[in-house]
């Protein structure tokens, strides 16, 4: 997806991305959707570039999820657009931040957006709990914590992360110490990837087949910490094919590690 990254302006970051075909509708029209999968994207280059990534950052005991977003659309993207994501650290208030974005093609402003993004509290609840052996979050649940909408905002999530610290057995929050509506959540959302009826069959299959390889790469890579021989090994092909996939879905094995 991303093919060069680079600061312009002031503390704005750009990367550039290519509109893949399945991004977009049976016009050729990127669809609303991905443009919060084009901030992440923004985001998590911009963070690799000064030297940071998540892994790292909740490796350092501190784990973001996405808490609030918003776009507002101007003109279209189509396919094989070439796009820019432009980045830059809004405001850092307490345990929440905040990131501005603009996509651009060739100068030509198409969207605009913002997402929140929260610590989940896991220090704080340690301490006032006396749980200072919590030092924490397993990878799995930080990926359903992450990947969850989050309707109640903030006050739900503070309530989540209580909850796990009083359940916790072990020096980690674990994926059953989390509530069933997460589980829940992430089988609704990635059971059928969404469709046109209109759409003739081949592009269907096309797509949706590409959305599901997408996230069981995803899933796989989180289960191994990105270790691409227990993942080749786990799907049963070759490390040079799992490469060309991840390569083909713009996932990076240092982000899961």
């Amino acid at each position: 997806m991303g093919r060069e990254a680079a600061s312009s302006g002031p503390g704005w970051h750009e990367t550039v991305v290519r509109v893949r075909y399945g991004e977009v509708d049976r016009m050729g029209v990127v669809h609303h959707r991905h443009y919060l999968t084009y901030f992440e994207h923004g985001r998590t280059e911009m963070l690799r570039d000064l030297g940071a990534s998540y892994a790292a950052v909740e490796d350092a005991g501190t784990l973001l999820v996405v808490v609030e977003t918003g776009v507002r659309y101007m003109r279209p993207g189509h396919y094989e657009d070439d796009l820019t994501i432009r980045t830059r650290l809004a405001e850092a208030r307490g345990v929440r931040v905040r990131f501005a974005y603009e996509i651009r093609r060739m100068g030509v402003l198409l969207a605009t957006g913002f997402t929140v993004l929260a610590d989940v509290f896991r220090t704080k609840f340690a301490a006032s709990l006396s749980r200072p052996d919590i030092t924490g979050t397993e990878r799995m649940a930080a990926a359903r914590l992450k990947d969850y909408g989050w309707p109640g905002n903030v006050r739900e999530l503070e309530n989540v992360i209580e909850r796990a610290v009083i359940l916790a057995v072990g020096p980690e929050i674990v994926e059953a110490d989390l509530p069933e509506r997460l589980k829940r959540a992430e089988a609704k959302r990635t059971s059928i990837p969404s469709f046109d009826l209109d759409e003739p069959l081949l592009s269907v299959v096309n797509r949706v087949s590409s959305a599901v390889e997408r996230e069981y790469l995803k899933r796989l890579l989180r289960r191994y910490r990105g270790h691409v021989g227990q993942a080749a090994e786990h799907a049963g092909i070759n490390r040079r094919t799992l490469y060309t996939k991840l390569q083909a879905h713009d996932l990076r094995r240092e982000d899961f590690r």
